[in-house]
């Protein structure tokens, strides 16, 4: 009895329940999981001399992807656009956006990072139903500048949504904080109290398993065939 006590007492001693509970929801974020996640209209225009677009999606974000973020890790949402000739398979003009979507803990606020090409924006949201909803809606993209389209000429705008539950760097960072923090208590530890389970062995044999991805995209969406000509003209 007094050996299980004292083993007991050991577990505990270099795997804190805050290591223990970060390093479970750890391992259940690298589970795979089925997302049914798409666009469900997309759709294309011209706006202060440019082409514009507009999409609303439903499940981008699963409620996975809420307990992430609850958790204090980051998620990343891509937009891919392709602007491509019907009849062609290869895209003339790319253009993608980023969200890079994240907790503040301490002002219990969760922010939102718009990255394109040419600029940064920041956006604070009180809850996570509210970035849900803009992630799903956003405000419309510009993919080019009107001039700069072909004259007479169908065209078609692809939209993929990607997203990212757990960044590789976060990945990476937190794999090495767990296992540096186990190794740092295991190894002292163990010495003193001869016990022959490790438990930073046992971390490192699931962290040498290939991570399954936590990417996830929805299906290409295509707008209408549309030309210069044609494009509806939204008012600023």
């Amino acid at each position: 009895m007094r050996d299980y006590c004292l083993k007991k007492k050991f577990i505990g001693s270099i795997f804190p329940k805050s290591l223990l509970v970060f390093t479970l929801l750890f391992f259940a974020l690298q589970t795979s999981f089925a997302q049914n996640s798409f666009i469900r209209s997309l759709e294309v225009f011209e706006k202060k001399d440019s082409l514009q677009a507009e999409f609303l999606a439903k499940n981008l974000l699963s409620e996975k992807g809420k307990e992430t973020l609850l958790s204090g890790l980051a998620i990343t949402v891509s937009l891919e656009f392709h602007l491509k000739f019907p009849e062609q398979k290869e895209a003339f003009l790319y253009r993608k956006e980023i969200f890079k979507v994240k907790r503040d803990v301490w002002e219990d606020q969760f922010v939102l990072t718009k990255i394109t090409r040419n600029s940064t924006e920041e956006i604070l949201f009180k809850t996570f139903a509210e970035t849900e909803n803009f992630l799903s809606n956003p405000s419309s993209s510009k993919i080019c500048s009107a001039s700069d389209l072909p004259r007479n000429s169908a065209m078609q705008l692809a939209l993929r949504v990607k997203v990212d539950l757990i960044p590789t760097e976060e990945t990476r960072k937190l794999r090495e904080w767990i296992g540096n923090s186990v190794y740092e208590k295991n190894t002292y530890q163990e010495e003193k109290e001869k016990f022959g389970f490790s438990l930073g062995s046992l971390i490192s044999f699931f962290f040498k398993q290939k991570p399954k991805s936590d990417n996830y995209s929805t299906k290409w969406k295509f707008s209408k065939n549309f030309t210069k000509e044609s494009l509806r003209l939204e008012k600023d």
